[in-house]
């Protein structure tokens, strides 16, 4: 064996022994050794120029460490109703000092028009009356000299202005010009020797009483194919005979006259229901209240008062 393989036998004897054997720890960096350097010497110009700063600074980190660190949540509600209170402070505040700002104004504005204005304008106002009365003066000395013929017609003239006026209002404030009684009768509540009192909801219907005639008619039968509902056949059918109410002869006459016309339109009528409704008697009812309609429409002297049921069958 050679020098050379006998190198390499001991390199892979070593190798295992290497890999059993706890690894060395790894020597610091030089870049960390200058950092650690150069914080050590902030803390050091720190502590020199602040030492409060710098005690404060090491109390946190020592909080920090120890896990004594208290960290505040802040409560969303509580901070937003504060902020409104401060805003409603704020705002009151502001209405506040725009009242006091126009208080003040309007205590300066008074002062001024007190002390500059209203003085001036009393000048002004009593000179204006100094000058009329002054006018008025020489008016009168004027009109001393004038001769007694133009005196007596100023006198005429100022008294016949003054009859004029007070006729005029004594015409209008008594009813010379207008008559004390009306032409007409607006009322005979003034006249009337009795007076009562009545409701409209319970009057007596004067059409209903027995001791008034009955304009009664009968129509011919009236048969009819109403309209199908679930409760029918496919051709329900319906027979009735109608007693018609009218409330003068003239009505009773013309249904006679245009009997024809009449049976029309309430056949018309009865078909437009179905048997559903014809059966019950609602539908009965509203049967009846559609036909007096249709019977209103064709008359044209009176009216149709009520229509009833003589007889009605019907076929499902």
């Amino acid at each position: 064996m050679n020098d050379g393989e006998k190198d390499q036998t001991k390199d892979q004897t070593a190798a295992p022994a290497a890999g059993g054997a706890a690894a060395a720890p790894a020597p610091p960096d030089a870049e960390d050794v200058v950092d650690s350097a150069a914080l050590e010497s902030l803390d050091e110009a720190i502590a020199a120029e602040d030492p409060d700063f710098k005690s404060g600074l090491d109390q946190m980190a020592t909080e920090a460490s120890s896990g004594e660190a208290q960290i505040e949540l802040l409560d969303l509600d509580q901070l937003l109703k504060e902020q409104e209170e401060k805003s409603l402070k704020s705002r009151l505040r502001r209405l506040m000092r725009k009242f006091r700002n126009f208080i003040t104004g309007l205590r300066t504005t008074s002062l001024h028009f007190l002390k500059n204005v209203l003085p001036l304008l009393l000048k002004k106002v009593l000179g204006a009356v100094k000058a009329g009365l002054g006018v008025l003066q020489e008016g009168l000395r004027q009109f001393g000299f004038k001769p007694r013929a133009f005196k007596l017609k100023v006198l005429g003239f100022a008294i016949l202005c003054g009859a004029s006026v007070a006729t005029l209002m004594w015409v209008t404030r008594t009813a010379l010009l207008t008559p004390k009684d009306q032409l007409f009768v607006q009322s005979l509540e003034e006249l009337a020797e009795e007076k009562g009192e009545f409701e409209p909801q319970r009057q007596e219907n004067l059409y209903d009483s027995v001791r008034a005639a009955q304009n009664i008619v009968v129509t011919p039968k009236l048969v009819v194919n109403i309209r199908s509902s679930p409760s029918s056949g496919p051709n329900p059918m319906l027979a009735a005979e109608l007693y018609v109410e009218g409330n003068s002869p003239d009505v009773i006459v013309e249904i006679k006259d245009r009997e024809v016309e009449f049976r029309d339109g309430f056949m018309r009528t009865l078909e437009e229901f179905t048997y559903d409704e014809v059966a019950s008697p609602e539908g009965k009812q509203r049967l009846l209240e559609r036909l007096a309609r249709e019977a209103n429409r064709l008359v044209t002297k009176g009216r149709v008062r009520k229509l009833y049921f003589k007889t009605i069958i019907l076929k499902p």
